[in-house]
């Protein structure tokens, strides 16, 4: 009980911050919409800002922080971003590389989800410069009409299967739909 009143008191504070961003409730009408699942359990906010139209969420399990943790989950809006996900995908991933020698990044999936653009990759880093520590990250973008969105899964441990399988779980569980005019039967809500 005490995880999910957590889970009420957390929730609002990311929906009051990431415009456009809805869990599992009626869709407001006029909007390009973007749900992301649940946190985890014990989650809380490590950091939030937004600027210039985009908007972060970063989510530490309780008693870490952005700087020293062991999960994190980054919740991203970029307003205006007209970039293609496979484009962000290349520059994320090339980012990567340089800023882990020996990285590796894996393209898991790349498509359409009701109508909208999206990939899904994985990227490895034996030996994270920054950090001294391993680092393993999933990523899912959606390229929306309004905005890019993006959620991502990072550990600073070789994650366990239950760790992986809850990950692509609530990835999965990122859907985007929009409520316009015109738009609410090309992309609706309430198919997930």
């Amino acid at each position: 009980m005490k995880d999910e009143n957590m889970k009420l008191k957390l929730w609002p504070a990311i929906l009051m911050l990431l415009p456009a961003v809805a869990l599992a409730k009626p869709a407001p009408r006029g909007e390009e919409i973007v749900y992301f699942s649940a946190p985890p359990a014990g989650s809380e906010i490590g950091y939030r800002a937004s600027q210039g139209g985009q908007t972060i969420v970063e989510l530490v399990p309780r008693g870490q922080t952005v700087q020293n943790w062991e999960r994190m989950v980054t919740l991203q809006t970029f307003a205006g971003n007209t970039r293609s996900v496979s484009d962000f995908r290349r520059a994320v991933s090339d980012g990567w590389r340089s800023a882990c020698p020996g990285g590796n990044t894996i393209n898991l999936s790349e498509g359409q989800e009701n109508g909208y653009p999206f990939a899904f990759w994985q990227m490895s880093c034996e030996h994270n410069p920054q950090s001294g520590r391993p680092e393993y990250t999933w990523i899912k973008a959606m390229r929306g009409e309004r905005a890019l969105y993006v959620a991502q899964y990072a550990f600073r441990h070789l994650p366990s299967r239950a760790d992986l399988t809850d990950a692509a779980r609530r990835l999965r569980g990122m859907s985007l739909c929009d409520t316009r005019p015109g738009r609410a039967r090309q992309h609706p809500c309430g198919r997930r």
